[in-house]
Parts: structure tokens; sequence; C-alpha cells
């Protein structure tokens, strides 16, 4: 082939692929921030302004007619050159790298605040003490036992013995089998070793189910919670197989069937119209309860389950971190207390995806999310279901779900969704406008060329992570399909990140990057220019990195994308509000949100959020 000159295509055809690869996102050296109140005598306002160079508000409409000028910015004389001009703007580039870090915090223009009242009523939790958390502990030990293969008869005997309905039932299941011997079986062993092992394990099975199934007088308003927990642990054991998650003795399984403990405990004390809250998944899992949570409780559900589980109860400490990451994947935008510690391996990431894979589904199927029945599907196309191989997996699990309930005598059955039809993405979620578009043209670059890095800049945490789960599932991008983790850096522990705990994942999200532990800056740096996959990072522009962290800025630099701001354009803060206000009314179910209270000033998107489920508290 090299004959005809093909060969020589082919390399060229490769180098310029490499190229693109190499090709930077930001031609900017220097972040640049928006400011307020300050002003440069004889020019005008300041409206942002970078290490290298401002743009100014003229205060007169006259020209500028000298390409050199002296400036003074708070009572500092320096020198630039004009590089731009229009009638009411001039651009300005210093003529030295000026060291300014003050006068912009000093500065700089941020949204609103706001946050819960500190006076706000907090109630008391009831933690189960004694008989009770010695049941919900054997519960779930024997969930854990009944795939072991390494369990014994001593260890279930132990268990059942804490519960003492399952005593009953397999001494009454040993005696009608041994009616012809003479004396009664009273003994737990001596009823394993008369009806076999596998028997027991059957029996316990049937007794799990209905303890994970069912009625729940504490979710009295959650539609279908009969279906809830069954259908859970139908959806968790057939997708932990297709990302490699070997749950070997069910203890993802037991962890995911449980978790509603901490949401129980809540409602043992909670207020009037409490319940009322927990009424599907998609408002079970939405990250405005967890707000709600705190706002009555001062504490979301996560951080009880993990007090609950592993500080009283000894059980999930090397899975729960996993548990506590898939809500991160399903809501990015969560913040965890700065004293939730985090440890991260291989196994709890997996877990983490098969789970929020699993959270998708119940929303899906159980509430009737569309949105969500399309993130999933999308995902399962990774495991080679596409199209009808991905509606036939979810029709083949809540069938199996459907005989689980059929032997639990349950009438009712779980019901098909229809096809999702919808498409998701950035403009249908903002609608067209500049920098929407400019935002999706170069995301497009990212997603068509395989460019790996990106540093996502930000003056909204809460608004970036919004943006950036609708960007991981966009029909515009290719990213809908690839299993990504988030990491929170502000609470990771580890010692080290390890390479090789990101195998199967193809797209790595640094949450707050900034935040990270400094003795982790070179394994971060390690994968950033080793890991096979794509990483993400957010930071915060108000961290001012370039200033308090130049070493890492010079690593992210040429890989930003500024996430839209609200001072740059009114549309781009209006577009959040109406789908964060659209959210929060779904959620409550109460038209308590509204665009227009929240046009006076500019606030956060968790701010509009914790300002409206404090409204609603109140009552």
């Amino acid at each position: 082939m090299g004959l005809f000159g093909f060969g020589k295509g082919k390399k060229k055809e490769e180098k310029e692929k490499i190229d693109i690869k190499k090709r930077v996102l930001s031609f900017r050296r220097y972040d640049r921030y928006h400011v307020e109140n300050l002003y440069i005598p004889g020019i005008g306002e300041v409206i942002d302004i970078s290490k290298k160079g401002a743009a100014i508000k003229k205060s007169e409409v006259a020209e500028i007619k000298r390409e050199n000028i002296d400036l003074e910015l708070e009572n500092v004389e320096l020198k630039a050159h004009v590089k731009r001009e229009t009638l009411k703007e001039v651009g300005v580039n210093f003529d030295e790298e000026l060291d300014i870090e003050e006068i912009i915090k000093k500065h700089l223009k941020r949204p609103v605040i706001y946050d819960f009242p500190e006076n706000r009523e907090v109630y008391e939790l009831k933690h189960e003490e004694g008989e009770t958390l010695e049941k919900v502990k054997a519960v779930i030990n024997l969930m854990l036992e009944l795939d072991d293969p390494n369990t014994s008869v001593e260890k279930f005997k132990n268990h059942i013995e804490a519960l003492p309905v399952l005593r009953e039932r397999i001494l009454k299941k040993a005696n009608s089998v041994e009616s012809a011997s003479k004396s009664e079986i009273k003994s737990v062993t001596t009823a394993i070793t008369r009806i076999g092992f596998e028997e027991i394990k059957k029996i316990v099975y049937d007794y799990i189910n209905e303890q994970i199934s069912l009625t729940n007088d504490n979710f009295e308003n959650f539609e279908n919670y009969e279906f809830y927990n069954i259908l859970k642990s139908s959806f968790f054991k057939k997708m932990a197989p297709l990302f490699a998650f070997r749950d070997l003795r069910s203890e993802g399984r037991s962890l995911l069937t449980t978790d509603t403990i901490g949401m129980e405990l809540f409602l043992n004390t909670a207020p009037v119209g409490f319940k009322n809250l927990y009424r599907s998944p998609l408002q079970l899992y939405s990250a405005i309860t967890r707000l709600y949570e705190e706002r009555v409780f001062g504490v979301n559900f996560i951080e009880v389950n993990r007090d609950y589980y592993v500080n009283r109860m000894g059980v999930f400490k090397y899975l729960f971190d996993g548990y506590v990451l898939a809500h991160l994947n399903h809501n990015p935008f969560l913040e965890l207390s700065k004293d939730f510690r985090i440890t991260l391996s291989s196994r709890k990431l997996r877990f983490a995806y098969v789970a929020y894979l699993t959270f998708l589904a119940l929303e899906f199927v159980l509430s009737k999310d569309k949105r969500s029945g399309t993130v999933l599907l999308n995902r399962l196309k990774r495991f080679g279901l596409d199209g009808s191989k991905a509606i036939g997996f979810v029709q083949e699990t809540i069938s199996e779900a459907n005989e689980i309930l059929e032997k639990l005598e349950v009438s009712k059955k779980i019901q098909v969704p229809a096809y999702p039809n919808i498409a998701l993405g950035l403009e249908k979620s903002f609608g067209k406008e500049l920098h929407i578009s400019a935002l999706i043209e170069k995301l497009r670059f990212v997603s068509e060329n395989d460019v790996k890095r990106v540093a996502f800049r930000f003056e909204d945490s809460w608004f970036a992570s919004y943006v950036l789960s609708v960007i991981l599932n966009s029909f515009e991008f290719d990213f809908a399909d690839m299993p990504f983790c988030v990491i929170p850096c502000a609470n990771i522990e580890d010692e080290d990140l390890k390479m090789d705990m990101f195998d199967g994942f193809d797209i790595v999200i640094f949450k707050d990057i900034e935040r990270l532990k400094e003795d982790l800056f070179d394994d971060f740096l390690k994968l950033w220019n080793d890991f096979e996959g794509k990483i993400f990072v957010t930071y915060c522009a108000y961290s001012l990195i370039d200033f308090s962290k130049p070493a890492l800025h010079n690593v992210l630099k040429d890989f930003i994308i500024e996430m839209p701001s609200y001072y740059d354009n009114d549309y781009i803060y209006k577009g959040m509000l109406k789908n964060a206000c659209s959210e929060c009314n779904a959620v409550l179910n109460e038209n308590i949100c509204d665009v227009s209270s929240f046009m006076g000033e500019i606030y956060t998107m968790d701010s509009v959020w914790r300002k409206c489920v404090d409204k609603f508290a109140k009552g």
C-alpha cells in the first residue's frame, strides 16, 4: 500500500490526531474575576480583572487615544497598554504580572448565600437501642451469611436466636418433618441438623424478603412501598455482574435494601407533614430532600445511616463510603460536612456506580420518571444493551421481582413503564443563548476529538455540578454511556490515589480539586498525566488558585472551561432559577419556589433551594 502513497497518508492522519488531542481548551494564561466597586481614576469601573489585565466600563464615551497608559489601582500605580476598546468598555493588559490577590478578594462579586437560621427547631433523633437494634443487626447479618461460602451452622444459629419469629418458623418446620419422632425439637441447632442447611437457607431467605418488603407504617405515603425493596434488590443483583462488582456475601444488597433506616429514625420524631416528603424514589433520592432533612434535624439521612450502621452496629464498614459516592454520582452537587471523611477503593467505586444505576431504575419504574429512564437506558448501552435489549433487561428484572412478590402473596404487580422517549441536553435545559452555545461547542470538541482533560471553573458550586450532571447525560456529547465516578476532594482521607482503583471508569470527576489534601497532589498529577480515561475537575473561582495554588493552576490552565456565569448574562441566572424552582416544587409537591422572588439579588442555586425549604418547613 505504501507504493501508492496510502502509508504516508495514514501517518499524516495519525499525526493530526495526536496534535488535535494536545490542542488547548483555553488560551487564557490567567483566571479572570468578576469584581465590583473597583475603580480606575480617569477611566471607570473595573468589570473583571486578572493578574495581567482588566476590562473597564468607561465613565465617558470618549476614545482613549493612547496605546500605552498609566493607571492607578487601589493607590498602586502601574503601566498598561490598550488591547481593545468600544464606546462603553476598554480592555487593558498590564505590562507586568500583578500580585493583586487581596484587591480581588476585597472586590469579588459573589452570589447571595442563604443558610438555615441558627435558631431553627432541631428534633432529637431517637436511635433504636437494645432489643430492636439487635434484631436489625441479626437480620442484616443473616443477609450477609446467606451467600457466604464460609458460613456455618453456629453463625446462623446465633443470628436466628435473636429473631423469635424466624426461630419459631424454623422449629415448626423441623417438627412438621419429624412428626413421627417421639420428642419435640426445641433447639435451633437440632432443627438445622434435621431439615438440612440448604432448607434453612430457603426459610431464612423467605423471612428476609418479608422483612425488606411489604408495608411499613413509617412510609404510609410512599406509593407502592411493598414493591420498593424487592425491586431494589432485584435490580442491584442483576446489574452488579455487568460492572464486575462481586457481591460475594450480599453486603451490597444488604446495605441497599436496608438503607431507609436513617429515614425511619427521622420519621419517629418528625413534625406533622414530614412523611409526605417520602412519596416515591424520586423524592427519596433528591438533593432537596437532603436539605429538608438538614433543615429539620441538622443532619441528612446519609449521615444518620453512617452513624447507625458503621458506628453503632459495626456493619458495612468497608462499603458504606461507596454508598455515599453513589448519592454523589446521582446528585454531584451534594455537599458533605467537613468532618465526613471518605476512603476510596475499587470495590467502593464499583458498588457506587451499580447503586447509582439502581437509584435510576427505581425512579424510572416506580416514579415513572422519564429522565431517569433515559439516563439508565443510555448507560446500559455500555454493557452491550442497546435499545430494545436495555428495555428488555428492565422488563426481565421487573418480572423476576414480581415472581418474588407472588411468593410473598402480594396481589399487586409492578408495571413496566413506557419507553422514555425524551432528549436530554444543555440546550433543552437552558435554551439557546450565546454562553450556553459556546459551552456546547467546547464540549463537542472534547467529545468528538477524545480530549481527555477538562477543568470546569465555577462561581456557584451547586449550579456547576447541576450543569455537569446534564453534560454527563446529554445527547449532545458522547458521555452518556461512560461509567464515571465523582470524588469529593474535600472529604478524601486516603494516603494515596492509586491508578488501578479507577479501572473500569471512563470518566473520573474530581470535585473541588483545590480542596484536595496537599500530600495527594503528586498522586493526582500522576493520574492527570497517565490515566487513560477522561479526567474532569471542578474548582471554585473564589479559591483564587492562580494565587494560592500556582502549581495546580499551571496543570489546569490549558484545559479550563468556564461554567456560564450569572454576571455575564441575566439569561443564565434566569435559566438556573427556572430549573431550580421547577425541581423544588416537584419534590415538595407545592408551588412554593417562584422565580420572581429571587430576581432582586443573585442567589446561589443551593440558596434558592434552602430558602424555599426553610419556608416550606415553617408551613
